[in-house]
């Protein structure tokens, strides 16, 4: 352990002083000279040990169809998580890189890498986070270092053998451990913190996963918590009614612009998320509170559906519920503007649009304005 913490600080100082020194290579080679002159292996310091000689000959796996049927759900889940494994720690360096990739492409190369593994009696293949910062901690910009990493395994498993046998396990520790460590964008968890805490604690939540747990479990609670952030921003959506701003194109928020004008019976509404079982009695509750707050002769509620984007079954039995409750109570006609076919289509379906039903239809905003104030003409 002490010689492991002894190269990582080694690395760990020359990635400081001097960033463009190959700290790793240097932090190895010295484990190993010291290793060697005081005989550490004596006194129990695991070093690499023998490598097989040569190289495998490509051959098929000797796989019977009983065990191709047990086998398959597993692969299924290995492929799964090392896709996953591999686009995350490409993303990650591309993201600090300054360059975009292309997860299809990813793909078709994790699969040939896989075939290829196959038929040497490998092991199923992905990326590595920690080893896949090594290089990218040492400066490489392009796939050139992954060919010069391959021609030195070849030679190393064909003419380097004895001097690997070598090294020190924990000095090869301290390497993945310094990649690890740099891999971490703080500063990317600074900016996030600032912009959404709730997503800097998510990110935390998740790293600290994969740390802990593993990049299976982590993504997995990376995931589920990711789905419990969005199911908690759709339940409760901002909302807003709006008024007509004369010197702004377009309705605003009456609680930004104070100004924006209103007319006594009319309210309009927008609501900032799709309909669903998880928010739609918060709609119906914030309708009537609005509806409430915004008193006249005779009401008109015109929702603004830009916002909303799509229904869910449960959300169209909502409206169908509201509409009535609302004409019922006081007589308020229902208007939408700016709704979608995904919208539009199942309160059509449902028998909610006119002409069969009770809710208005308008391309715009203004056009069921407009007709509110023509009702009488």
């Amino acid at each position: 352990a002490t010689l492991g913490v002894a190269a990582l600080a080694v690395m760990l100082l020359l990635k400081w002083r001097l960033p463009s020194a190959p700290s790793a290579l240097i932090g190895v080679v010295l484990a190993t000279a010291v290793a060697a002159m005081l005989s550490l292996e004596q006194h129990g310091v695991a070093m690499v040990g023998s490598i097989p000689a040569g190289l495998p000959t490509p051959s098929l796996p000797d796989v019977s169809l009983h065990d191709l049927a047990l086998l398959l759900p597993v692969a299924a889940g290995i492929a799964l998580v090392g896709f996953t494994d591999n686009v995350l720690t490409a993303r990650a360096i591309a993201s600090r890189k300054g360059y975009r990739i292309e997860p299809n492409q990813e793909l078709l190369a994790l699969g040939l890498t896989n075939l290829t593994s196959g038929l040497s009696q490998g092991f199923p293949l992905s990326s590595s986070a920690s080893r896949t910062a090594v290089p990218a901690s040492l400066g490489s910009r392009t796939q050139l270092v992954s060919l010069v990493a391959a021609a030195f395994v070849v030679a190393s498993l064909l003419f380097a053998r004895p001097l690997l046998a070598e090294i020190p396990r924990t000095a090869l520790a301290a390497v993945i451990l310094m990649a690890a460590v740099t891999i971490i964008d703080v500063s990317g968890f600074v900016s996030l913190w600032r912009v959404s805490r709730a997503e800097c604690v998510l990110a935390v939540v998740a790293t600290t996963g994969v740390v802990v747990l593993g990049v299976l479990y982590g993504i997995v609670i990376a995931v589920a918590l990711s789905i419990a952030v969005a199911l908690a921003n759709i339940a409760r959506p901002h909302d807003a009614v709006l008024g007509d701003m004369p010197d702004v194109d377009g309705w605003v928020d009456v609680n930004e612009y104070p100004a924006a004008l209103t007319s006594p019976g009319l309210v309009v509404f927008r609501f900032d998320a799709p309909l669903f079982f998880v928010n739609a009695e918060r709609f119906s509750d914030r309708v009537q509170q609005v509806l409430a707050d915004n008193p006249g002769d005779e009401e008109w509620l015109v929702m603004d559906c830009e916002g909303i984007g799509a229904l869910d079954a449960s959300a169209v039995e909502m409206l169908g519920e509201l509409i009535g409750h609302l004409q019922t109570a006081g007589g308020a006609v229902i208007a939408g503007g700016r709704a979608n076919e995904r919208v539009l289509d199942p309160l059509r379906r449902a028998g909610l649009l006119q002409p069969t039903g009770q809710v208005h239809t308008y391309p715009t905003i203004n056009g069921a304005v407009r007709a509110f104030h023509n009702r009488e003409s």
